[in-house]
């Protein structure tokens, strides 16, 4: 794969890695920051030949802002000063403006719409109920009578219907 190419699997995954960074963080620039210093990380180690297949570019830059996150946090929490009452901070608002607000209320629709397309019910149903609804997987499991190890796989497998569909439509 040449630089080109890289380049191009990149920025084909920014935006929505920025908005899913940035729902983590909880502050926009501190999730851009994140995000560069993830893809700058992801494009030296794409020179030595570490990183995985390009398919797989943008779950890997997402990992590595997740890992940047935490030695992130962990660094703050070292620091006494640098410490807040965790109900201070379920109180703070974010900092989210309306360009931010109105792509990712875009992508959910989309999102969706992607799912009533999905062919399964069952893998429609699995996905709203454990994602969207955050319903718990021993209920899920129990409704629809999967054991545990059933559900990983038909999750994992309707996750990639999923992705394969919001792909094709350029998501």
């Amino acid at each position: 794969m040449d630089r080109a190419a890289v380049e191009a699997l990149i920025a084909k995954h920014y935006t929505g890695l920025r908005l899913l960074i940035q729902r983590r963080v909880g502050d926009a620039e501190a999730a851009a920051d994140i995000l560069n210093q993830a893809a700058c990380t992801a494009w030296e180690k794409w020179q030595t030949g570490q990183v995985p297949p390009p398919e797989e570019m943008g779950g890997y830059i997402f990992q590595v802002a997740m890992n940047l996150l935490r030695n992130r946090r962990r660094k703050v929490a070292e620091r006494a000063d640098r410490r807040v009452d965790s109900e201070v901070l379920g109180h703070l608002p974010g900092d989210v403006d309306a360009t931010d607000r109105w792509q990712e209320k875009k992508i959910a629709a989309r999102v969706k719409r992607m799912l009533q397309e999905l062919n399964s019910p069952r893998d429609r149903e699995i996905l709203v109920r454990f994602y969207l609804q955050e319903e718990d997987k021993d209920a899920i499991c129990r409704d629809l009578g999967l054991a545990p190890d059933q559900f990983d796989k038909v999750l994992h497998r309707a996750r990639s219907r999923l992705k394969e569909l919001l792909e094709a439509y350029g998501l």
